[in-house]
């Protein structure tokens, strides 16, 4: 299962394009992150400064940005069935 494009994915394989930067060059930021306690707002698991980081990284490379509250909205979704997120995003946002 997982998050993509806007959507809940039930799956275990996701399909991109064989000329996708993503699968091309590795074209991805992405962080990884410990969920405590079930809250992206606990201070330990520094949802924020994950976001800023990853916002930091698409400015330097003037990649598209996603919309942020369907990042997060993923994020709740898939931290009740892991503790642990990667969140990777394309240069299109």
């Amino acid at each position: 299962m997982f998050f993509y494009n806007g959507n809940l994915q039930d799956s275990s394989t996701i399909e991109l394009s064989i000329t996708d930067p993503a699968v091309l060059y590795g074209a991805t930021v992405f962080t990884t992150l410990r969920v405590y306690e079930q809250s992206l707002d606990l201070p330990l698991t520094g949802w924020q400064q994950h976001c800023r980081r990853l916002k930091s990284s698409l400015e330097l490379f003037q990649w598209s940005e996603p919309d942020w509250q369907r990042v997060r909205e993923g994020a709740e979704l898939m931290m009740a069935r892991s503790p642990v997120l990667r969140i990777a995003i394309f240069p299109d946002g």
